[in-house]
């Protein structure tokens, strides 16, 4: 999962205004979208190898609940960290 995240930031590092570069930008963003599954899948095998039968149900739920929460998280802070007056950069 990590290595097609990588794979597609590294794609998506070339920003020019050319047909090339936007094909680039969607090859890096399917790539990324590729690896969310085996993100958001982790809680099962997860609560199946280090909990109990009875607390399975609960462990997994909260990782998908911390796993939302997170995406909450980053697209509360992003915002923040670009600069008011930043403008269009395209």
């Amino acid at each position: 999962g990590s290595g097609l995240v990588f794979a597609g930031s590294v794609c998506r590092l070339y920003v020019e205004p050319n047909p090339q570069s936007a094909l680039l930008m969607h090859i890096g963003q399917f790539l990324n979208n590729l690896a969310g599954p085996f993100a958001m899948s982790i809680g099962p095998p997860l609560s199946a190898a280090w909990f109990a039968p009875r607390e399975r149900t609960f462990s997994t739920s909260v990782v998908g609940a911390v796993n939302y929460g997170f995406m909450v998280i980053t697209f509360s802070v992003g915002p923040a960290l670009v600069p008011a007056g930043a403008g269009n950069v395209c």
